[in-house]
Formats: structure tokens, sequence, C-alpha cells
């Protein structure tokens, strides 16, 4: 019995880390992504709690923390600029110290994934219309899948 095989639309946070996870089980998976490049806008995330823990598990903490905001704390000034409250990181707050860009992670989940998987090709989408389900992606033959995963936002014009 052959493999499933899987494309994954969407090169947001969700689908290298996905292509990752699946890769590693030995499942060969395709993402394709409709904008031209990666994105890299957004803000910053807090990473807490269960999170920290997935962190651990694809071994990628040290990675992210080094490229982490170095966030000092919250402080709210008045128009003299003298400080009328004040927030430190701790970890239970307004601020973290294991805070990263949006971007930033992304790039560092599909950089993970480009390198430590096998089988799997990133892919700039050129055209996708849902109605016929027909992916047609720039420079590449088409690929039949078993299995699709498809963000919502991907079928909106944002």
């Amino acid at each position: 019995m052959s493999k499933p095989t899987v494309l994954i639309v969407g090169a947001g946070i969700a689908g290298p880390i996905c292509a990752f996870w699946l890769s590693r089980a030995g499942i060969p998976t395709t993402v394709i992504e409709r904008a031209p490049e990666l994105r890299k806008a957004g803000q910053q995330i807090d990473i807490r709690g269960n999170a920290v823990k997935a962190i651990e598990r694809v071994s990628l903490e040290d990675v992210i923390r080094a490229k982490t905001t170095k966030e000092s704390g919250l402080n709210f000034v008045n128009s003299s600029g003298r400080i009328q409250a004040s927030f430190p990181v701790d970890g239970n707050g307004f601020t973290s110290d294991f805070e990263i860009i949006r971007g930033e992670l992304n790039q560092i989940f599909y950089d993970a994934s480009e390198k430590d998987t096998e089988g799997r090709m990133f892919r700039f989408l050129k055209v996708f219309d849902p109605a016929p389900e027909t992916f047609i992606f720039k420079s590449c033959i088409p690929k039949q899948h078993k299995v699709v995963f498809c963000t919502p936002f991907f079928l909106t014009n944002s």
C-alpha cells in the first residue's frame, strides 16, 4: 500500500509546522501558498504554557528564543515622561520573555520544514479555482493528493 500524500494549502504558521510533523511521520507533503513569498508582517506572539511545550517538542526553542523581541516590560507614562504604572516581564502579565514577531516565527517554521523533512516542496500558487478543485502551480507538474488541508482564509481575497 502506498503512503498517502497530503497537500497543505497555506504557508502561514500552521502550514509549515503541519508539514514538519507529517513529514516526520513519513507522510509526503506539499505546501502551497497563494502569496508570492512568505509573509513577514504581523504582530508579536507571546509563547506561553502549552505552546512552550510544543516548541520544545519540535526542538526549536533555542532558535526561537534567539529571535525573540527581548521585551523588557511595559511602562505607562504621563505627559512628563514619569512612569505611572510598570508591568515587568513575568510570563503572566502583558509581556512575556518568550515573545516573537509573527513573521520571524513563520520563517523559523518554514525553514525547519524545508531542511528537516523530505518528500515535500513549497510551491507558490498561480491559480486556485475551488469549484472544479483545480490547482495550477507556477513551474511544476500537477500531482494527485489523498488529503488536502486548506485554511478558510485561503478562499478569501485577503
